[in-house]
């Protein structure tokens, strides 16, 4: 009874993972068609795309967190309030404006996506390769299980190179010769 008891249980969370891993994947690789047809659309402005393109990916990530990781533990820590906000506010204009710059690169590429894989309790990684005439490059987007159930999306490696991790040494190292209102305000005007 106890054994059948325990597969029964580790059955039910496999097919419970499993879900969350295809529909995380499926999620993804809809957003992926809807971020390549904004881009191919050449009757709307750069601008107008720019804002679209914002409302798909905001929802899949926490920028937040990714800004909080970028700092860095103690850094972040030792910030009051205020220097918490206005560095949020910086941060998600900077990577927004990243992310929408780079897209705008995009001529014919396919993203092709592999299914989501449970890394560690409460951790996802989606594998997907960004496939060109003559290459084939690897983007790993990682996940966490917010509070409230739903994955999203706080690094992302881009052919083996962490965002998270360049943005914190980048910020790290100019941290080390700057007060932090120098840095935000470098960081506003993209010096950083």
């Amino acid at each position: 009874m106890k054994s059948f008891l325990f597969i029964f249980i580790f059955g039910l969370f496999f097919s419970l993972h499993a879900g969350v891993e295809e529909s995380v994947t499926t999620m993804m690789a809809n957003n992926s068609q809807k971020v390549t047809s904004i881009l191919k659309d050449k009757g709307i402005s750069k601008t107008k795309q720019d804002v679209e393109l914002i409302k798909l990916v905001d929802p899949l990530f926490d920028f937040k967190l990714m800004g909080t990781l970028c700092l860095g533990k103690a850094t972040y820590t030792a910030l009051n309030e205020d220097q918490k906000a206005k560095f949020h506010t910086v941060f998600n204009k900077k990577i927004k404006n990243s992310y929408t710059g780079k897209l705008h690169l995009y001529t014919d590429e396919k993203l092709e996506f592999e299914k989501a894989k449970i890394v560690k309790d409460k951790r996802m990684i989606l594998q997907s390769y960004l496939i060109t005439k003559t290459e084939k490059k690897s983007v790993v987007y990682k996940f966490y299980e917010a509070d409230d159930k739903r994955w999203l999306i706080y690094d992302v490696d881009i052919f083996g190179v962490s965002i998270v991790q360049t943005y914190r040494n980048q910020f790290a190292a100019a941290l080390k010769t700057k007060s932090f209102e120098q840095f935000l305000s470098e960081l506003n005007t993209d010096a950083i």
